[in-house]
């Protein structure tokens, strides 16, 4: 069995509902209620997805959560860790409407799968782009929507995808919060993940495992149109050329995306530009829930466990101002 890392996967109709939020949470929390109402987006590929509003007559900011690669439901639940239900419920208790949806590639995969041609010609523009911007739409025709304040907040995959979704919009979205992105290659942040689940094998290991990541090359069992595609839309342009607002949060011990490589390639790249912020949390994974491990793996994701409140606070602080 293959036991090297192949994709950055973990990187990663209702009833109108009420709930309360978590009362440690919010001020005045007897006072502030959450609908969640079943929606459906997209046409030709129907998503299910949940918006979560908080109660009131006056307009809210909102956002719309974007999944990390692989087929995600609407939670993002990642070896029982729900990590956007965790974003949902945090920042709908704080004002701010959230719009989850069940992924592309989760709910129609049988159908994606059957036709060999689509196979290949398939993009990260299908599979992810299209549908987050259907989703900005549908928050933007809301009248409880304040529409110049709809955002992105991407995870893993869908971090590395913000700056096109915002770009790719037609001013839809004010910006974008990324999650544990990338500015830099697919493949790299493929290859850099096998090389280090490698430095954790037995050594008497590594040398069989070193040549599954050279048999895998040059597209790790990817389709090379979903790289290539990939590849033609770099964030660094999206980045460099952008006024619209970002916030970029990172996991100190994340191994799938690098405080390094990738957290610090976008200070890099934006340089002292002042419509995006930073902050890293030296105690937390890829899902930001609180690392257990001194070299973290897969097992460092434990069923139960919830998102951290720092990035949370962060996010809804800097969405509200």
């Amino acid at each position: 069995m293959n036991r090297i890392l192949m994709c950055c996967v973990i990187a990663l109709l209702i009833l109108p509902t009420a709930c309360t939020p978590k009362t440690q949470d919010i001020e005045n929390e007897s006072e502030l209620t959450v609908d969640e109402t079943s929606v459906t987006i997209g046409e030709e590929y129907p998503l299910d997805g949940v918006l979560a509003l908080p109660g009131g007559a006056e307009k809210v900011p909102a956002v719309v959560l974007v999944h990390g690669s692989g087929p995600n439901d609407k939670d993002e639940s990642i070896n029982g860790i729900k990590v956007f239900k965790d974003i949902s419920d945090y920042l709908a208790s704080k004002g701010i409407a959230v719009l989850r949806y069940d992924k592309r590639t989760y709910t129609h995969a049988e159908k994606l799968s059957s036709d060999i041609a689509a196979i290949a010609a398939f993009t990260v523009q299908d599979e992810t782009i299209e549908d987050a911007i259907f989703a900005g739409l549908l928050l933007a025709q809301n009248e409880r929507i304040d529409s110049n304040k709809i955002f992105v907040v991407g995870h893993s995959l869908g971090g590395m995808l913000a700056p096109r979704i915002v770009d790719e919009s037609n001013g839809i979205f004010a910006g974008a919060v990324i999650m544990a992105g990338s500015p830099r290659s697919l493949l790299d942040i493929i290859y850099d993940q096998n090389m280090y689940s490698i430095s954790l094998m037995d050594p008497s290991e590594r040398d069989a495992l070193m040549q599954q990541v050279e048999d895998a090359k040059p597209y790790f069992g990817l389709p090379q149109g979903y790289i290539d595609e990939m590849d033609a839309y770099p964030v660094s342009e999206y980045l460099q050329s952008t006024d619209k607002a970002f916030l970029i949060l990172q996991g100190g011990k994340d191994f799938q995306v690098s405080p390094k490589n990738d957290f610090e390639a976008y200070k890099q790249i934006v340089g002292s530009k002042s419509n995006f912020e930073f902050h890293i949390y030296d105690n937390l994974n890829h899902l930001f829930t609180v690392s257990t491990m001194e070299n973290p793996t897969t097992d460092d994701y434990v069923a139960g466990t919830h998102m951290d409140d720092a990035p949370l606070a962060d996010i809804a602080a800097w969405i509200i101002d």
